[in-house]
């Protein structure tokens, strides 16, 4: 598969290692990920800095480093780091101590 992150500063089309090796890369200029990509672009203040990553051939840590894990991303039912819904829950729970 090939992933679209778009972090507003920064668009970038990741090529999974599993992806299909006979689709184009970087993606054409008349595809709809391409338009789409344009048209975010045209959209912002400023213009994001738009970044292709083939996972299979380079190193994906810039990506990485923008996916928020979730918890029990492991299956196991036990919390192994603190996730996106519990540092939230955290931040309200502050908030309301803060609050009182």
């Amino acid at each position: 598969p090939i992933f679209f992150l778009d972090a507003f500063t920064i668009l970038i089309v990741f090529y999974a290692s599993t992806a299909d090796p006979t689709l184009p890369y970087p993606p054409p200029h008349d595809c709809l990920l391409r338009t789409t990509i344009n048209k975010l672009k045209q959209e912002r203040s400023i213009t994001p800095r738009l970044i292709f990553i083939r996972g299979s051939q380079e190193d994906a840590t810039l990506f990485e480093n923008y996916l928020i894990e979730e918890q029990d991303v492991d299956g196991s039912g036990f919390a192994n780091s603190m996730g996106f819904v519990s540092f939230l829950e955290e931040i309200s729970q502050g908030v309301l101590e803060y609050m009182k």
